[in-house]
């Protein structure tokens, strides 16, 4: 991404700046190679092997790390219930997962032996020994501890109506993406950070490599990513070796082993995380799906990646932390309104309320993503590319079929509930005036000057007093006409900026079409 003040390139996540398809660096197998792999191991010990013996014999083997995670699995015993025809999974007495192949006599370990029963003692909070601190080998003294945490960047300074210039860190729909904000306080300290990080990992602390004592979810962390180093959380344990982690200034989730991760020192903790949950405002799955495809997604992601884009608050969820917004492309003559831009591709249809918190498109949740409980674009790319149906993926099922069948039918079943119903819809255009009546002098990178009616990318022109909405384009025959006073302030607003006329009219036409 360019900043429009120093056109300084920024460094995020590598693989944020190519094109769709998503390009996947590491070496991955096919969901076949890998079953005929654990079928080629567990023949290979006769009479079975235990789950948590299985996992460093793979490594042994094959030089590679598990990715089962990328297949849509949580862990190994979620694989291995999907191979039944070909092994016998057994739960043993101490609660260990046994597996042999079908057909072949099992050879179970013995029985573990009974520990005696010994007397019963009070037990007193001494016992527990709360007051004696971790070594320093786990938990370093200048660098994070369990307990720590990254502060949340605040949504509080953040109102409707609201101009800012930001950059997109993550993609996993039009509904779900996470930007950073552009500014000295936000994208250049986390630079200023990350030059520090790379340079001391790189280097100095090359061999602090996490203690096996801190590989614990919820314990912050420093992570590669793109040949750079970032801040991140760990969120999900993978197996005794492997671990999902967030970085929290993108809101990208990857799978990392142990040893590709560092003890985040305390001095790069204190910026808030950079990374804000958004959604895109003024659009919809076509035909009402309940879910955005995959082109879809992938195309939104062409539009916004590697870029600086304005973006101009619609509504903010303070509950779920989430900003409804418009995105607009500003690094070309003629602005490009992301919205718009989906919309004419056929990617999306247009909507002119807020967004329901109850659309059904508005699922997985964020909190899912982040803790990558379910698959992110990337793992939905690498599955449909490997002919992997989404539906037979456990979980994408949990987080994303399941709940959007519950949401479906929970709708339906509302009595005079419609897509587009709202109580007291928010509009783009109502946002934008106001935005532009007292929002101009921020730093963002809209024209300072007015832009020429020429240029405009949407073809409008001003509005007679005397002018019905079937001067301008129409999208249903019988709309509403615009009132005198939703004229003068159309002319008025499309002289600064025709883009912001363009939603105002049609927040103009959607509130009257809610009125009648």
């Amino acid at each position: 991404m360019s900043s429009a003040c120093n056109k300084r390139k920024a460094s995020r996540p590598a693989e944020k700046c190519t094109p769709i398809p998503i390009r996947i660096e590491r070496v991955m197998i096919s969901h076949r190679l890998l079953k005929a792999q654990i079928i080629e191991l567990v023949r290979a010990n006769q009479g079975g092997v235990t789950i948590i013996t299985l996992l460093p014999l793979y490594r042994e083997r094959f030089k590679l790390d598990f990715r089962f995670p990328l297949f849509g699995h949580r862990c190994l015993l979620s694989l291995l219930s999907q191979m039944t025809e070909h092994l016998v999974l057994t739960l043993l007495e101490d609660g260990e997962w046994f597996v042999h192949l079908r057909g072949t006599e099992p050879q179970f370990p013995p029985a573990p032996i009974p520990r005696p029963v010994r007397a019963s003692t009070p037990v007193t909070a001494e016992d527990a020994l709360p007051n004696i601190p971790y070594g320093k080998d786990v938990f370093p003294e200048d660098c994070m501890q369990l307990t720590e945490v990254i502060p949340e960047s605040s949504l509080r300074d953040i109102q409707p109506g609201d101009v800012l210039e930001i950059s997109v860190g993550e993609v996993y729909s039009p509904s779900h993406f996470w930007f950073l904000r552009v500014g000295e306080e936000y994208d250049t300290a986390l630079q200023n950070i990350m030059d520090e990080m790379t340079r001391y990992y790189d280097v100095e602390g090359r061999s602090r490599i996490l203690a096996v004592g801190a590989f614990r979810v919820g314990h912050y962390c420093s992570a590669e990513y793109g040949r750079r180093w970032h801040r991140a959380v760990i969120v999900q344990l993978v197996d005794s070796d492997t671990a999902k982690v967030l970085y929290v200034d993108y809101g990208t989730v990857e799978s990392l082993p142990r040893r590709e991760l560092r003890p985040l020192k305390r001095e790069w903790a204190q910026l808030p995380a950079q990374a804000l949950r958004a959604r895109l405002a003024c659009v919809r799955p076509c035909a009402d799906a309940t879910r955005w495809p995959f082109a879809s997604s992938a195309h939104f992601f062409k539009l916004v990646s590697d870029m600086q884009l304005v973006a101009t608050v619609v509504s903010v969820n303070t509950e779920e932390e989430v900003i409804e917004t418009m995105l607009l492309d500003t690094s070309t003559p003629v602005d490009v309104c992301v919205s718009e831009a989906l919309v004419k591709a056929g990617h999306a249809d247009a909507r002119r309320d807020s967004v329901l918190g109850t659309e059904p498109y508005l699922l997985p949740t964020f909190e899912a993503l982040e803790s990558g409980a379910t698959l992110s674009l990337k793992e939905i790319e690498f599955n449909l590319s490997n002919g992997v149906a989404l539906q037979k993926l456990p979980a994408y099922v949990e987080h994303v079929i399941e709940p959007i069948k519950r949401a479906t039918t929970t709708r339906d079943e509302a009595p005079g509930l419609t897509r587009d119903s709202a109580s007291e819809p928010s509009t783009p255009g109502q946002l934008l005036l106001a935005a532009l009546q007292g929002g101009t002098s921020s730093s963002s990178s809209l024209d300072a000057e007015p832009r020429s009616h020429s240029s405009t990318p949407l073809g409008e022109r001003p509005l007679s007093s005397s002018a019905s909405i079937g001067s301008v384009e129409s999208v249903e025959s019988d709309v509403a006409a615009l009132t005198l006073a939703e004229r003068d302030t159309y002319n008025s607003l499309f002289r600064e900026n025709p883009v912001a006329a363009h939603w105002y009219k049609d927040g103009a036409l959607g509130r009257a079409m809610h009125t009648e």
